[in-house]
């Protein structure tokens, strides 16, 4: 008995081999070895990059609170909880002593786990417990915050005539 042929005479044979299948398995293992560590590269950017924005965006909002209600206002930041917020100081108490008890206008703005902060006039760089307070001008004494993360940070600077926070590229 004659077994029939496994490929017809006019057909072509579909499909792939296992060896080609290999190929392209280590040319995308290639690829993915070169282009992983650059997305997380750009994320851990990102990250740093948006924690950022949103610390300058409540430095000016300190700033400007301080200048529109003519109250002085502060930056806090708590190493303890790893977040920061807005606070209006009351410098007028019951007895009119001033710097009184603060007023909190929020809560707390927690940072990613990974990242930290600490003020830009300071020579150590440990996470720690730090107020920047802006006057009635909204001016500050403070000269910046740094955002850091593990190998990278980004700093923002505080104008000191008119206040304003401004991000300092690296």
């Amino acid at each position: 008995m004659k077994r029939p042929p496994l490929l017809h005479p006019n057909r072509l044979p579909t499909g792939f081999t296992f060896l080609e299948l290999l190929i392209v398995l280590a040319v995308l293992t290639g690829v993915m070895s070169l282009a992983v560590p650059v997305a997380l590269d750009w994320m851990d950017a990102r990250r740093i990059h948006d924690a950022t924005d949103s610390v300058a965006g409540k430095l000016l909002e300190a700033s400007a609170d301080a200048m529109w209600m003519g109250i002085p206002h502060a930056f806090e930041y708590s190493a303890q909880s790893n977040s920061y917020r807005s606070v209006e100081i009351n410098t007028e108490t019951a007895n009119g002593s001033q710097n009184g008890p603060l007023e909190v206008r929020g809560g707390w703005n927690p940072l990613p786990d990974s990242l930290t902060l600490y003020a830009d006039n300071r020579p150590d760089t440990s996470a720690r417990y730090f107020r920047i307070v802006f006057d009635v001008h909204g001016r500050s004494r403070g000269s910046g915050v740094v955002v850091a993360g593990a190998d990278m940070h980004q700093v923002i600077r505080i104008a000191p005539l008119s206040g304003f926070p401004t991000v300092v590229d690296n």
